[in-house]
Protein backbone atom coordinates (compact mmCIF):
# COMPACT_ATOMS: atom_id res chain seq x y z
CA UNK A 1 0.00 0.00 0.00
CA UNK A 2 1.51 3.64 -0.96
CA UNK A 3 1.54 6.43 1.98
CA UNK A 4 -1.46 8.24 2.28
CA UNK A 5 -1.91 11.65 0.49
CA UNK A 6 -4.36 12.83 2.82
CA UNK A 7 -2.12 12.36 5.95
CA UNK A 8 -1.87 15.24 8.26
CA UNK A 9 0.79 15.76 10.92
CA UNK A 10 0.46 16.49 14.90
CA UNK A 11 -0.36 19.74 13.67
CA UNK A 12 -2.60 19.02 11.14
CA UNK A 13 -1.01 19.48 8.11
CA UNK A 14 -1.18 17.84 4.55
CA UNK A 15 1.69 17.37 2.35
CA UNK A 16 -0.34 19.29 -0.24
CA UNK A 17 -0.53 22.15 1.90
CA UNK A 18 3.16 21.91 2.03
CA UNK A 19 3.70 21.72 -1.56
CA UNK A 20 1.60 24.72 -2.08
CA UNK A 21 2.84 26.76 0.80
CA UNK A 22 6.53 26.51 -1.37
CA UNK A 23 5.48 26.97 -4.43
CA UNK A 24 5.81 23.48 -6.07
CA UNK A 25 3.47 22.72 -8.86
CA UNK A 26 4.84 19.68 -9.66
CA UNK A 27 4.91 18.39 -6.39
CA UNK A 28 1.19 19.32 -5.78
CA UNK A 29 0.36 17.91 -9.26
CA UNK A 30 1.35 14.58 -7.82
CA UNK A 31 -0.49 14.49 -4.76
CA UNK A 32 -3.60 15.22 -6.72
CA UNK A 33 -2.99 12.79 -9.07
CA UNK A 34 -2.87 10.47 -6.10
CA UNK A 35 -5.70 11.52 -4.60
CA UNK A 36 -4.85 14.48 -2.47
CA UNK A 37 -7.91 16.14 -1.44
CA UNK A 38 -7.90 19.81 -3.24
CA UNK A 39 -10.40 21.10 -0.71
CA UNK A 40 -8.11 20.84 2.28
CA UNK A 41 -7.66 23.09 4.89
CA UNK A 42 -5.08 24.19 7.76
CA UNK A 43 -6.04 26.68 10.56
CA UNK A 44 -9.28 27.86 8.53
CA UNK A 45 -7.53 28.37 5.17
CA UNK A 46 -7.68 26.36 2.17
CA UNK A 47 -5.11 25.52 -0.01
CA UNK A 48 -6.80 27.15 -2.76
CA UNK A 49 -6.62 30.26 -0.34
CA UNK A 50 -2.95 29.49 0.31
CA UNK A 51 -2.06 29.74 -3.55
CA UNK A 52 -3.94 32.96 -3.76
CA UNK A 53 -2.46 34.89 -0.85
CA UNK A 54 0.81 33.94 -2.63
CA UNK A 55 -0.57 35.58 -6.03
CA UNK A 56 0.79 31.75 -7.62
CA UNK A 57 -1.46 31.71 -10.38
CA UNK A 58 -0.39 28.14 -11.86
CA UNK A 59 -1.46 26.74 -8.31
CA UNK A 60 -4.36 28.09 -8.37
CA UNK A 61 -5.12 26.91 -11.99
CA UNK A 62 -4.07 23.51 -11.07
CA UNK A 63 -5.90 23.65 -7.41
CA UNK A 64 -8.85 24.71 -9.78
CA UNK A 65 -8.31 21.55 -12.49
CA UNK A 66 -8.51 19.18 -9.51
CA UNK A 67 -11.57 20.49 -8.23
CA UNK A 68 -11.38 22.86 -5.59
CA UNK A 69 -14.19 25.60 -4.85
CA UNK A 70 -13.35 28.83 -6.04
CA UNK A 71 -16.08 29.86 -3.74
CA UNK A 72 -14.77 28.15 -0.49
CA UNK A 73 -14.00 31.36 1.60
CA UNK A 74 -11.40 31.38 4.72
CA UNK A 75 -12.82 31.74 8.13
CA UNK A 76 -13.68 35.15 7.52
CA UNK A 77 -15.50 34.13 4.52
CA UNK A 78 -12.90 35.97 3.01
CA UNK A 79 -12.81 34.10 -0.71
CA UNK A 80 -9.79 34.00 -3.71
CA UNK A 81 -11.69 36.19 -6.00
CA UNK A 82 -11.38 39.43 -3.14
CA UNK A 83 -7.74 38.15 -2.68
CA UNK A 84 -7.23 38.55 -6.45
CA UNK A 85 -9.52 41.53 -6.43
CA UNK A 86 -8.09 44.03 -4.29
CA UNK A 87 -4.60 43.22 -5.21
CA UNK A 88 -5.35 43.69 -8.62
CA UNK A 89 -4.18 40.12 -10.24
CA UNK A 90 -5.94 40.39 -13.48
CA UNK A 91 -4.86 36.88 -14.48
CA UNK A 92 -5.82 35.17 -11.54
CA UNK A 93 -8.89 37.46 -11.42
CA UNK A 94 -9.77 35.54 -15.11
CA UNK A 95 -9.43 32.13 -13.98
CA UNK A 96 -11.36 32.46 -11.12
CA UNK A 97 -14.36 33.71 -12.82
CA UNK A 98 -13.70 30.69 -15.75
CA UNK A 99 -14.50 28.62 -12.70
CA UNK A 100 -17.38 30.05 -11.38
CA UNK A 101 -16.13 32.10 -8.65
CA UNK A 102 -19.35 34.23 -7.26
CA UNK A 103 -18.53 37.84 -7.81
CA UNK A 104 -21.55 38.46 -5.05
CA UNK A 105 -20.28 36.57 -1.77
CA UNK A 106 -19.42 38.48 1.16
CA UNK A 107 -16.80 38.64 3.37
CA UNK A 108 -17.85 38.66 7.17
CA UNK A 109 -17.15 42.10 7.00
CA UNK A 110 -19.64 43.08 4.33
CA UNK A 111 -16.69 43.56 1.33
CA UNK A 112 -17.01 42.10 -1.99
CA UNK A 113 -14.75 41.36 -4.75
CA UNK A 114 -16.24 44.59 -6.91
CA UNK A 115 -15.66 46.63 -3.54
CA UNK A 116 -11.92 45.92 -3.00
CA UNK A 117 -11.57 46.24 -6.80
CA UNK A 118 -13.22 49.84 -6.58
CA UNK A 119 -11.30 50.22 -3.75
CA UNK A 120 -8.15 49.76 -4.65
CA UNK A 121 -8.78 51.25 -7.84
CA UNK A 122 -8.13 48.30 -10.51
CA UNK A 123 -10.49 49.29 -13.50
CA UNK A 124 -9.62 46.34 -15.63
CA UNK A 125 -10.67 43.91 -12.59
CA UNK A 126 -14.04 46.27 -11.62
CA UNK A 127 -15.26 45.47 -15.71
CA UNK A 128 -14.35 42.04 -15.88
CA UNK A 129 -16.60 41.86 -12.61
CA UNK A 130 -19.25 43.47 -13.83
CA UNK A 131 -19.43 41.67 -16.95
CA UNK A 132 -19.97 39.14 -15.51
CA UNK A 133 -22.53 40.17 -12.92
CA UNK A 134 -20.68 41.48 -9.57
CA UNK A 135 -23.88 43.65 -8.06
CA UNK A 136 -23.03 46.97 -6.80
CA UNK A 137 -25.93 47.30 -4.54
CA UNK A 138 -24.05 43.91 -2.83
CA UNK A 139 -20.71 46.01 -2.10
CA UNK A 140 -20.67 46.93 1.96
CA UNK A 141 -22.04 50.96 1.18
CA UNK A 142 -23.55 51.22 -2.47
CA UNK A 143 -24.02 54.83 -2.44
CA UNK A 144 -19.89 55.09 -2.81
CA UNK A 145 -19.54 53.01 -5.36
CA UNK A 146 -20.37 55.94 -8.50
CA UNK A 147 -17.72 58.40 -6.32
CA UNK A 148 -15.05 55.67 -6.51
CA UNK A 149 -15.44 54.70 -9.85
CA UNK A 150 -14.67 58.02 -10.67
CA UNK A 151 -11.16 57.57 -9.41
CA UNK A 152 -10.34 55.02 -11.74
CA UNK A 153 -10.01 57.95 -14.74
CA UNK A 154 -12.37 55.54 -17.13
CA UNK A 155 -15.42 56.62 -18.14
CA UNK A 156 -16.17 52.47 -19.73
CA UNK A 157 -16.38 51.81 -16.13
CA UNK A 158 -19.39 54.53 -15.30
CA UNK A 159 -20.99 53.40 -18.23
CA UNK A 160 -21.38 49.80 -16.74
CA UNK A 161 -22.33 51.35 -13.44
CA UNK A 162 -25.36 53.07 -15.33
CA UNK A 163 -26.59 49.92 -17.04
CA UNK A 164 -26.14 48.17 -13.36
CA UNK A 165 -28.95 51.01 -12.23
CA UNK A 166 -26.11 53.41 -10.25
CA UNK A 167 -26.69 56.94 -11.02
CA UNK A 168 -24.26 59.65 -11.57
CA UNK A 169 -25.80 61.59 -9.04
CA UNK A 170 -25.58 58.68 -5.92
CA UNK A 171 -24.16 60.49 -3.24
CA UNK A 172 -21.88 59.47 -0.67
CA UNK A 173 -23.89 59.84 3.06
CA UNK A 174 -22.20 63.13 3.55
CA UNK A 175 -23.38 64.08 -0.05
CA UNK A 176 -20.21 64.45 -1.71
CA UNK A 177 -20.79 63.93 -4.98
CA UNK A 178 -19.05 61.97 -8.06
CA UNK A 179 -18.70 65.28 -9.92
CA UNK A 180 -17.42 66.65 -6.55
CA UNK A 181 -14.88 63.71 -6.64
CA UNK A 182 -13.58 64.38 -10.06
CA UNK A 183 -13.55 67.95 -9.98
CA UNK A 184 -11.25 67.31 -6.54
CA UNK A 185 -9.21 65.06 -8.54
CA UNK A 186 -9.02 67.44 -11.20
CA UNK A 187 -10.26 65.25 -13.99
CA UNK A 188 -11.27 67.78 -16.47
CA UNK A 189 -12.05 64.58 -19.13
CA UNK A 190 -14.55 62.61 -16.31
CA UNK A 191 -15.79 66.44 -15.30
CA UNK A 192 -17.13 66.72 -18.70
CA UNK A 193 -18.11 63.36 -19.14
CA UNK A 194 -20.41 63.40 -16.42
CA UNK A 195 -21.94 66.67 -16.87
CA UNK A 196 -22.66 65.33 -20.24
CA UNK A 197 -24.53 62.37 -18.39
CA UNK A 198 -26.56 64.26 -16.03
CA UNK A 199 -24.57 64.92 -13.64
CA UNK A 200 -25.91 67.63 -11.34
CA UNK A 201 -23.57 70.81 -10.73
CA UNK A 202 -25.93 72.35 -8.09
CA UNK A 203 -25.37 69.08 -5.51
CA UNK A 204 -24.53 70.69 -2.68
CA UNK A 205 -22.68 69.27 0.97
CA UNK A 206 -24.14 70.39 4.08
CA UNK A 207 -21.80 73.65 4.38
CA UNK A 208 -23.42 74.48 0.88
CA UNK A 209 -20.03 74.00 -0.74
CA UNK A 210 -20.75 72.62 -4.56
CA UNK A 211 -18.49 71.03 -6.99
CA UNK A 212 -17.62 74.65 -8.47
CA UNK A 213 -16.35 75.51 -5.05
CA UNK A 214 -14.66 71.89 -4.58
CA UNK A 215 -12.67 72.66 -8.08
CA UNK A 216 -11.98 76.23 -6.54
CA UNK A 217 -10.10 75.43 -3.53
CA UNK A 218 -8.27 72.60 -5.28
CA UNK A 219 -6.69 74.96 -7.95
CA UNK A 220 -9.08 73.93 -10.73
CA UNK A 221 -9.99 77.11 -11.90
CA UNK A 222 -10.67 75.74 -15.48
CA UNK A 223 -12.87 72.79 -14.48
CA UNK A 224 -15.04 75.21 -12.02
CA UNK A 225 -15.02 77.52 -15.41
CA UNK A 226 -16.42 74.47 -17.58
CA UNK A 227 -19.14 73.16 -14.42
CA UNK A 228 -20.51 76.92 -14.41
CA UNK A 229 -20.94 77.09 -18.13
CA UNK A 230 -22.38 73.70 -17.90
CA UNK A 231 -24.91 74.58 -15.36
CA UNK A 232 -25.59 78.30 -16.95
CA UNK A 233 -26.38 75.90 -20.13
CA UNK A 234 -28.65 73.74 -17.98
CA UNK A 235 -30.46 76.23 -16.49
CA UNK A 236 -31.20 78.21 -19.54
CA UNK A 237 -32.55 74.78 -21.05
CA UNK A 238 -34.99 74.29 -17.61
CA UNK A 239 -36.42 77.69 -17.89
CA UNK A 240 -37.36 76.87 -21.66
Amino acid sequence: HGADPNARTQKQETALWYAVMNGDTRIARMLLQAGAESECEFEGHSVLMKAAYAEDVPMVSLLLAYGADPNKGNCDKWTALMEASMKGNEEMVSRLLQAKADPNLRSCSGETALWRALVNKHADIVKALLIVGAKPAKCINPRDVMVLATNLNDVSVIDQLIECGVSVNTCQDSGWSPLMNAAMNGNAGMVLWLLNHGANPSQQLEDGRTAVHVASVHGYDDIAQVIISKSTRRNKHVRN
